[in-house]
């Protein structure tokens, strides 16, 4: 078994998510199961069409357009991550809401400080507060060189 490892994408870039979402489906393809949850936009439809695309190798939350609270989002984040019922764990907008307060930063400290063996989890989101940062085994700052 392996360690699980803590992966941050942060910065202005607007493609955070792109990497992320690649190795959710590198991941699929070697038959792990990954989940993204979603701290404040819902799910959009074209990401529940992918999901749906593969099958039982990837979970939304939520799982409709409406959002989770902040709350229920990290609650549903530390279950997942603690079960390890998905080796891939991708929590998109973590950062925001974790400077909003509502997430208690010890908390979040001892759930992504102990990630249980293979279970790997991508925080996605622009302006990481710096325990995210320490706590990572790699940060990515992504940020835009070239307007499209």
């Amino acid at each position: 078994m392996n360690e699980g490892m803590l992966i941050v994408y942060t910065g202005q870039g607007p493609e955070r998510e792109m990497p992320s979402l690649g190795l959710l489906v590198r991941s699929a393809g070697y038959g792990k199961k990954g989940c993204i949850i979603d701290f404040g936009n819902g799910s959009s439809d074209p990401e529940r069409r992918s999901a749906e695309i593969m099958g039982d190798s990837v979970d939304i939350f939520p799982q409709t357009n409406a959002p989770l609270t902040v709350e229920d989002a990290w609650n549903t984040a530390k279950t997942v991550i603690r079960e390890g019922s998905h080796q891939l764990v991708i929590l998109r907008g973590l950062p925001k809401a974790s400077a909003s307060g509502r997430i208690p930063e010890q908390d979040m400290r001892d759930c992504l400080a102990h990630l249980p063996p293979d279970v790997n989890v991508i925080v996605v989101g622009n302006s990481a507060c710096r325990p995210l940062i320490d706590l990572a085994d790699v940060v990515t700052d992504v940020r835009e060189i070239s307007p499209r």
